[in-house]
């Protein structure tokens, strides 16, 4: 598995999340380092976790025939999108909001997720604590 992060600290995350390959988007040549890496021109999958800032350079990299699961858009949920490179790979997007899934499907995730931390494919990283906001109430319409 091949990673970016654009940390030092993310890079760590990655490797000790079990990335065999970790590639820092602030040097110029990562793309270049990519198809060294993989012994491809292209990606297959990429998994993107901030689709708005990415979407271009995914579309670059990405194998003709390839796919991009956007599972996040933190800085901006409605990006302008580039169409044509989309049609010039015959390229798929597909859009997750992990807490919408279908309960099987979230289901089959976390079984998978399960199965590769028990086969040390990959391990957890711990963060801090998140602090919930009371949701606001729903005013019906």
């Amino acid at each position: 598995m091949i990673t970016t992060a654009s940390t030092n600290e993310k890079n760590e995350i990655a490797r000790r999340a079990g990335a065999d390959v970790v590639l820092n988007l602030n040097d110029n040549g990562w793309k270049e380092d990519f198809a060294s890496a993989s012994g491809k021109p292209g990606a297959d999958v990429i998994l993107d976790m901030s689709f708005s800032e990415n979407a271009a350079t995914d579309l670059h990299i990405l194998s003709p025939g390839g796919r991009i699961v956007a599972v996040g858009s933190p800085v901006n949920n409605m990006p302008a999108f580039p169409w044509q490179l989309l049609n010039q790979k015959y390229a798929s997007i597909l859009g997750i909001l992990l807490f919408t899934a279908p309960l099987p499907a979230l289901q089959k995730a976390a079984s998978g997720v399960q199965q590769s931390y028990e086969q040390g494919l990959f391990s957890p990283h711990i963060a801090g604590p998140i602090r919930w906001m009371k949701p606001p109430r729903l005013m019906k319409i």
